[in-house]
């Protein structure tokens, strides 16, 4: 469905930009991703988006990742999730900002 068109546009966004630019994937493009999940109402694939990225590329995770996966699962009426969430960030060391509110 809608969520499996959304991760083969972000694969392709992520090989474009290696291709042409030699850059390593971005927080803006993950960012984007799990925001467009999110607002098509695949939370799981959002999840799965963000734990990825928790164990390839770590230091594109920020407040306005984890914020997009939080107003999800916040309107989806999660709020348990969304405290493991906020803890495991905490955990991480990660600055908590307006974002993630």
């Amino acid at each position: 469905g809608r969520s499996r068109n959304l991760i083969k546009v972000r694969d392709t966004i992520l090989l474009m930009r290696r291709e042409l630019t030699n850059v390593p994937d971005d927080a803006f493009v993950l960012s984007t991703t799990v925001d467009a999940l999110v607002t098509c109402g695949e939370l799981r694939e959002a999840q799965r988006c963000v734990q990825d990225a928790e164990h390839k590329s770590p230091h594109n995770l920020s407040a306005y990742v984890y914020g997009s996966l939080l107003k999800g699962l916040s309107r989806a009426g999660r709020n348990h999730e969304c405290l493991q969430i906020f803890k495991h960030m905490k955990s991480r060391g990660m600055v908590v900002n307006v974002a993630t509110y």
